[in-house]
């Protein structure tokens, strides 16, 4: 009655388990090693856009391309020869995929999950590249054609985006331009950027016919593998009418220039301000009062004077350039100019000096070096993400390449356990030896618990805190903030699809500053940073699974392969003397035969977490067999690891006895004499087996 019982149940699960394969988005199949589909759900079905039914039976090459099923089949048959799954992202039919291909125990067949990422896939390309947001007109432009333009585009174009992307785009360029337009983006296209200047001017014909200066700031990028420009345009009509019709009229610039939003000013060739609008006041933070015979040096950093002096040896030679320079505010503050330079001739044409007009581009800037930096990163943390093995190497990557754009002192990141609710220290960089010693390795994550990453875990929300040596969430380590002369931490929650992955915390010393560009900067990659965890996460977990027995929970034969090879390797290079203790379970056999298997198998859950509470961490418990074990004991000759076994044969005896008549034979050997360890071990239990010694040590 109880075996019926268990096959309904288990027959009842194996049913829940299909109807989740098969409703899952994941497109999921199960694949023989000559590439014939044996199982697939109706997401991979609808994916190739055959019935299920049809598609079992068919093979890779029935439905795919020849060299990409070829590809795909040579994964599949890596992953039955290596026991291990392989993970990889391609495409098919203009789609992407995540895919994960792992082999089936004791089967000549690999599992198959894929995820459809496209849409994910274009949304980044697109905005990582754009930092959505910007309210300059924004396009790409690839093949010959525009493939991308944002609604500031459409508005000073005139055009829909519709019309923009089906047109031909040297219809919006001014027959004088279009020559040396086309010119610069075919060189662009082919990877010349020698021809294509970081700025340049060119006259722009709208869709209602109008003529428009647009100022355009180009950049090359590879963009879904192939060469493309991102363009930032906005158009300088205004500017350019104003500075053309002010060297005509100085009546009429007088009216004029007090009611545009750029700077504008007249300067002798002495350096000094003869006059100054509202615009420029308001930009630099004097009053016209103040600013009217002001020299140019009090404003300028002398490096930007010595430019300032060279233009204007070209303004005296009659030239119009156009130049950025930094000034220094009334406040101190630095910031950056953009500006337009014309020579300023008197009533008989006479060259007297130069008209200026400016503006404030230091937001520009800052912007363009956010764009830099985020590139950068998002360079680096995809390359930290496809290199790294574990999530310890991956965090020492991201510290390493954060602290390449961001000056902090020290750093650490922390990944989020859900199985204990904690955080744990995965990563850190800039910590001095004994700081490490004392830093809080482990953080629950609940209301109460001390440390600021808890907190902001808790919170879900970037924290930022301006004096560690007097707020109340570092007030436990004031005595390390004094030691250390630790000023200020930001504290950033890494969240990817609603779910925490960890914290990420830089700290800086007294004298330094964690900007709000890089505060933001942070922001923006913390979602990509935790999306990098959870990958490697999950590779891990992948991993462990193909390390396991799925009974016991204990690692399987061949990571015992694995871990001897590594054992041996260290044992030769430093001497190391190492342990093996070989357990096998007496007549278990008879116990199968009389109460069943689902209670063998019960035994040998229970052994299982008998040898795991007997281990110490750097000590690793295998199944070997059916109703065998092997113990690994790194750092342990054998006379210390007949200890380990004692203890574990009692607690077997006291736990399965009574009820099973279960007993245990164990034979013991180290490395001091003996290579082969499992071999030696293995004949000592059967002598200990056969002696009814229970423990054989040799």
């Amino acid at each position: 009655m109880g075996i019926h019982s268990t096959t309904i149940k288990l027959a009842d699960a194996e049913g829940k388990y299909k109807l989740i394969l098969d409703s899952s988005p994941d497109l999921i199949a199960k694949v023989s090693e000559e590439g014939k589909f044996l199982y697939a759900n109706f997401a991979m079905a609808k994916s190739f856009g055959i019935e299920r039914e049809k598609l079992i039976g068919k093979s890779f090459f029935d439905v795919m391309p020849e060299k990409l099923a070829e590809k795909r089949l040579q994964i599949g048959k890596k992953a039955i020869k290596e026991g291990k799954p392989q993970i990889f992202e391609d495409s098919r039919d203009d789609r992407y995929f995540h895919n994960i291909y792992f082999p089936i125990p004791g089967e000549r067949s690999f599992q198959v999950i894929a995820r459809d990422i496209t849409e994910k896939k274009r949304r980044e390309e697109i905005y990582r590249i754009l930092v959505n947001g910007t309210a300059g007109g924004i396009y790409i432009f690839q093949d010959g054609r525009l493939i991308f333009v944002n609604k500031a585009m459409q508005d000073l174009s005139g055009y829909t985006e519709k019309e923009l992307l089906s047109m031909n785009y040297l219809d919006l360029i001014h027959p004088d331009y279009r020559k040396k337009v086309e010119e610069m983006t075919n060189m662009a296209l082919k990877g010349d950027i020698s021809g294509i200047p970081s700025r340049f001017e060119f006259k722009a014909i709208r869709k209602d016919g109008k003529q428009v200066w647009i100022e355009n700031l180009p950049t090359l990028v590879r963009y879904k593998g192939k060469n493309a420009i991102i363009g930032n345009i906005r158009d300088i009509t205004e500017q350019k009418e104003v500075g053309e019709e002010l060297i005509r009229s100085l009546e009429k610039y007088k009216t004029l220039v007090e009611t545009i939003q750029e700077g504008f000013a007249v300067i002798d060739f002495d350096e000094k301000i003869i006059f100054a609008n509202k615009a420029a006041c308001k930009i630099s933070g004097y009053s016209k009062d103040e600013l009217v015979g002001m020299n140019l040096k009090q404003l300028v950093p002398e490096g930007d004077f010595k430019r300032i002096l060279e233009e204007t040896e070209n303004r005296k030679r009659g030239k119009t350039s156009e130049y950025e320079i930094k000034i220094r505010r009334k406040d101190g503050k630095i910031i950056d100019l953009a500006v337009l330079a014309t020579p300023w001739r008197n009533k008989n044409g006479k060259i007297v000096g130069t008209i200026g007009l400016f503006q404030d581009i230091t937001e520009r800037k800052q912007t363009e070096q956010k764009i830099k930096k985020l590139f950068i990163m998002y360079r680096e943390l995809g390359k930290a993400v496809s290199e790294s093995k574990n999530l310890k190497e991956l965090s020492i990557k991201i510290l390493t390449a954060l602290n390449n754009i961001i000056n902090y002192d020290l750093a650490n990141l922390l990944v989020y356990r859900p199985d204990d609710n904690s955080l744990v220290i995965s990563g850190q960089i800039g910590y001095p030896k004994d700081l490490l010693k004392k830093t809080i390795k482990k953080q629950k994550v609940k209301e109460g618990s001390v440390g600021v990453a808890s907190f902001c875990a808790i919170k879900k929300e970037p924290l930022y805190i301006e004096n560690m040596k007097r707020h109340q969430l570092t007030k436990y380590a004031l005595d390390l903030c004094e030691k250390y002369n630790l000023s200020k931490i930001y504290s950033v929650p890494l969240i990817s699809k609603n779910k925490l992955e960890g914290v990420l915390q830089i700290v800086v010393r007294s004298g330094k500053d964690i900007s709000p560009q890089d505060r933001e900067l942070i922001n923006s990659l913390s979602e990509e940073i935790a999306a990098g965890i959870a990958k490697i996460r999950l590779e891990e977990e992948l991993r462990e699974l193909t390390r396991k027995d799925y009974l016991t929970d204990l690692y399987n034969y061949r990571y015992l392969q694995e871990k001897l090879k590594e054992q041996k390797m260290r044992s030769e290079r430093y001497r190391e003397v190492y342990s093996v203790v070989y357990l096998d379970i007496d007549n278990f056999k008879c116990c199968n035969d009389t109460y069943g298997h689902p209670e063998g198998d019960k035994i040998l859950q229970i052994i299982g977490k008998i040898l795991k509470k007997n281990l110490r961490k750097t000590d690793s418990a295998y199944r070997y067999g059916g109703d065998e074990f092997v113990i690994l004991l790194p750092h342990t000759p054998k006379s210390q690891a007949k200890n380990v076994a004692e203890r574990i044969s009692q607690e077997i005896y006291l736990k399965l006895y009574k009820k099973y008549k279960i007993t245990v034979s164990i034979g013991i050997t180290d490395s001091k004499n003996n290579e082969d360890v499992i071999g030696v071990a293995d004949k000592a239990m059967y002598e200990a087996k056969r002696e009814n010694k229970k423990i054989k040590v040799v």
